[in-house]
């Protein structure tokens, strides 16, 4: 067991780094440097300037903050749907496997907990008042309570007495009242809760090995699990194990245009089609356009929401240009009496009003934060050189690529 745990954790490295490729390539590095710096200043420009008397919603942005945080990561089996026939004579060996999925996944979810939980240090530190023990305390109870979570989610995997409403209760509940006495009273107390629930925890845990283990329910897991890393890469490249859902939206229809008899119209009619019911067209607009938003608002320095805002609408523009091929594998559609020329306009068009819906909403987000019309009218300017850009030059050249 420990020999196919290494095997499965090699291919399972070696095929993130494969796709951790694409997601960092130049525009992402370029667009997430932008991002993290105006984040980072917004933040520390915030903190500097908090200069409000110590509150109750103070503390509560506390905890929320912690308890999202230890949402991040889960536990990782990497087991896989074959597993429940051929490994099955290796029941009575199936703790030595999850041993070592153990060890990884507290390592993992440790240096998760930790590098996130350094984001809230100055707020704890400037707002809260916290001196430097007592914020690496509360980062040491987050980690156990991590790992009290871990081992909630292991021990669900065998066939317990208790059901998962349950279990759902303690692992979160837990966690919530031990943090709440770290920020309302001390982090010592904190502290002291993490690491009585983790030692009970993995007591359970030892006695959960005695029953039967549920192999369709942990697959399931692992499943769901990697889905959610691979429908994150699937907005950088094609991910094979990721399938689109497609649905129909017929409250949206009123959005379609209206069909005439004209071949110029066709084209146009099915790409709003597709972009609607294709949650990954649809779904990244939305995505990117409300993450934008919230950015140009929490920083009100208008040059930086600017660029932000340029740079979300060249983001979703450019992630928008595969949307221009996705009929060309359908046989039916080549039967159309429409010129390749005609069907490029047509995506222009669609590529044109999308980048203006966006640059709209992201105007009046920075006139909202900023008060500034020169920034405005920069937006703007902005919005229309990127999709002429865009629309002109590699357009052009991704178009064809399905021809």
């Amino acid at each position: 067991m420990n020999k196919i745990w290494n095997q499965r954790l090699s291919q399972y490295q070696q095929k993130l780094l494969k796709y951790l490729r694409y997601v960092f390539n130049d525009h992402f590095v370029i667009a997430l440097f932008f991002v993290f710096g105006a984040v980072c200043y917004g933040y520390f420009n915030f903190i500097d300037h908090y200069v409000h008397p110590l509150t109750l919603l103070d503390r509560f942005v506390a905890i929320i903050a912690l308890m999202v945080i230890l949402q991040i990561g889960k536990f990782a089996t990497l087991l896989q749907k074959p597993d429940i026939v051929f490994l099955l004579p290796n029941d009575y060996r199936i703790n030595d496997y999850l041993i070592k999925a153990r060890h990884h996944s507290m390592i993992m979810t440790a240096l998760i907990q930790i590098g996130c939980g350094l984001i809230t240090v100055p707020f704890l530190v400037r707002v809260l008042h916290f001196k430097w023990l007592d914020w690496a305390v509360l980062l040491i109870s987050q980690v156990l309570f991590k790992w009290m979570q871990l081992l909630f989610e292991e021990t669900g995997l065998f066939d317990q007495k208790w059901n998962s409403s349950q279990m759902q209760i303690l692992k979160q509940g837990l966690p919530l009242i031990g943090i709440a006495a770290g920020i309302v009273l001390s982090p010592w107390l904190s502290l002291g809760i993490a690491v009585i629930s983790w030692g009970s925890m993995l007591q359970l845990r030892k006695k959960a090995s005695y029953h039967v283990f549920k192999w369709k329910d942990a697959i399931a897991a692992e499943d769901k699990r990697v889905m959610r890393i691979y429908k994150f890469f699937s907005l950088f490249t094609d991910v094979p194990e990721v399938h689109q859902k497609i649905k129909r939206r017929r409250y949206l229809d009123w959005l379609l245009p209206r069909i005439q008899q004209d071949s110029h119209q066709t084209y146009k009619y099915l790409y709003w089609r597709g972009f609607w019911r294709n949650s990954e067209y649809s779904g990244l607009f939305m995505r990117l356009t409300i993450i934008g938003v919230l950015l140009m608002l929490f920083i009100n320095l208008k040059w930086v929401s600017l660029l932000i805002g340029l740079l979300f609408i060249y983001l979703t523009s450019f992630q928008l240009i595969p949307l221009a091929n996705q009929f060309y594998d359908i046989v039916f559609t080549h039967l159309y009496p429409v010129k390749l020329s005609q069907q490029l306009a047509s995506f222009r068009k669609i590529l044109g009003a999308l980048t203006a819906v966006q640059a709209v909403i992201f105007t009046v987000a920075l006139l909202i934060a900023t008060h500034s019309l020169t920034a405005a009218a920069g937006l703007v300017m902005g919005a229309v050189g990127i999709e002429l850009l865009l629309a002109h030059f590699s357009l052009n050249k991704r178009f064809n690529k399905g021809a």
